[in-house]
């Protein structure tokens, strides 16, 4: 070990190797060395680093392997990319005490259970928010949603979201945001005095918009779909100030809350922000509460699940998972119901449950030949099919370590699925190569997984990239094959 003049520890590598992640991580970016050792100061200083030392060199040395950053560094450089340590190739130790802290904060803001958590809205600025400059370094630009580094504080983050609630919704704050109480309709509509009135014809459009922005989730990378959905979301609210209806209010506000629990989605599986999600899956929860729509109720919780099954807060996913299917079966149409049941198994079998996941994929099965819906007419976001259930059930199979299973019910997914429907392709694609992995076979495992991050990369979508950046990590003992060492240079070369 040796100390660098900021205080902070440098250990010296006992074998070198470089760390291809780091460089990664530069090189997407296209700065120099020296670029990013200045950028790593800023951030450091912004999290209240004082002594800083680092230069083009450090960079070197970290990228050639030569060097590990000490443990303040390597918080930096956390802030800086909006990566985990194995992200960057670094041990994983020193995040265990973030993660707790992240994960009680989790757990405290759903603290009420599945219930709590179907309630839960946007509500004003909390508490100690008031009066907080913004967050240095970022800025709301046309409209687009900007991912904010995981590593702000609780404050920072707070802030950041509501202004971007506030700020990208624009008229949504007023009144509709303020606006959800029980007579909110019959204020709006009598507040609207210089608004347009709205027809039948009009809302109709923008329902039929709402679903082609959906099914356009099936292709469309999250910098191109995410802003179209916000800006829907604002032309539904201009025209609900509009409306002289109540029942064309209400239908106004379910095209408010799919716009919303798209860019949600997009939020959470594009880009990997959990807490933009949970924004807009609470300010979808608003508008469907006003709505009284009752099929978007459970497939909000089905959407739910995954932002706490993906956090690691599977105790919550369970009990939302449990809830979607009951109101499914009083509320849902057959194809909501299958979705929700896949949903749910996937959820039992990441918790190891695997009677209930099982279960969970034969009720799913018995709702989708139930189904005439054609996805024109589904209020769900992307497709859903048999194609689709093969996939879900491939990805259970995988979460429950029966390799062979998903390999079969995954190579039926990769074949059937229409070729257009790029992010279900990728993601299904990033499960066989899991299964593949389990079966060690390895040389398949890769060329799945190379074309699993050809289509990610192309469309940016998150959730098959950290899939595949997992699987690598799964494949250390097989480092040296040749499948594996093309592998890392595609993983390299990601945007």
């Amino acid at each position: 070990m040796r100390l660098i003049p900021s205080g902070g520890v440098e250990a010296v590598s006992t074998q070198r190797r470089p760390n291809h992640r780091l460089l990664a991580q530069r090189k997407r970016r296209d700065w120099a060395r020296i670029e990013m050792a200045q950028e790593l100061e800023t951030v450091m200083h912004s999290l209240g680093e004082t002594q800083v030392g680092v230069d083009e060199n450090s960079i070197y040395r970290w990228e050639a392997g030569l060097r590990t950053p000490g443990t303040k560094y390597r918080r930096g450089l956390r802030a800086l990319f909006g990566c985990s340590n194995t992200e960057l190739g670094f041990p994983a130790e020193d995040e265990v005490t973030e993660r707790e802290d992240e994960d009680e904060r989790h757990h405290a803001q759903w603290a009420g259970g599945p219930s709590a958590m179907e309630d839960a809205e946007l509500g004003s600025t909390p508490a100690g928010l008031a009066g907080q400059p913004p967050v240095p370094g970022w800025a709301l630009d046309s409209g687009t949603l900007i991912v904010a580094p995981r590593l702000w504080s609780a404050v920072q983050r707070s802030t950041f979201l509501h202004h971007l609630m506030t700020t990208i919704i624009g008229g949504m704050a007023s009144p509709v945001l303020n606006a959800f109480a029980p007579d909110s309709i019959a204020r709006v509509a009598a507040g609207a005095e210089g608004s347009s009135p709205v027809d039948a014809a009009t809302v109709g459009d923008m329902a039929l918009a709402s679903a082609a922005y959906r099914r356009g989730y099936r292709q469309l990378p999250a910098h191109i779909l995410l802003p179209q959905a916000i800006g829907h979301m604002r032309l539904t609210v201009e025209l609900l100030q509009g409306s002289r209806s109540s029942d064309l209010s209400r239908q106004l506000l379910s095209v408010i809350a799919e716009s919303a629990m798209l860019a949600g989605t997009l939020s959470l599986h594009d880009l990997y922000d959990f807490d933009a999600a949970r924004l807009y899956y609470q300010f979808a929860g608003k508008a469907i509460r006003e709505s009284d729509d009752r099929e978007l109720k459970p497939y909000l919780l089905g959407c739910m699940s995954f932002t706490a099954s993906y956090g690691g807060n599977l105790d919550e996913a369970v009990a939302l998972s449990r809830r979607s299917e009951e109101l499914a079966a009083k509320l849902a149409s057959p194809k909501t119901q299958a979705w929700l049941h896949a949903v749910a198994a996937e959820t039992y079998a990441t918790a190891q449950q695997e009677t209930a996941a099982l279960s969970a994929l034969d009720s799913a099965r018995e709702a989708l030949e139930r189904t005439d819906q054609p996805d024109t007419l589904w209020i769900g976001i992307g497709a859903f099919d048999h194609a689709k259930l093969a996939a879900y059930t491939g990805t259970c199979y995988v979460r429950l370590n029966r390799p062979k299973r998903a390999y079969e019910a995954l190579t039926e997914a990769v074949t059937q699925l229409n070729p257009s429907f790029l992010k279900h392709q990728c993601t299904a694609l990033a499960d066989l190569a899991t299964a593949l992995v389990g079966m060690t076979e390895i040389d398949e495992a890769c060329r799945r997984a190379g074309q699993s991050l050809a289509i990610a990369s192309q469309i940016q979508h998150g959730t098959s990239i950290r899939r595949i950046r997992n699987l690598r990590d799964q494949m250390r003992k097989w480092e040296d094959a040749e499948a594996v060492k093309c592998l890392d240079e595609e993983l390299l070369m990601l945007p």
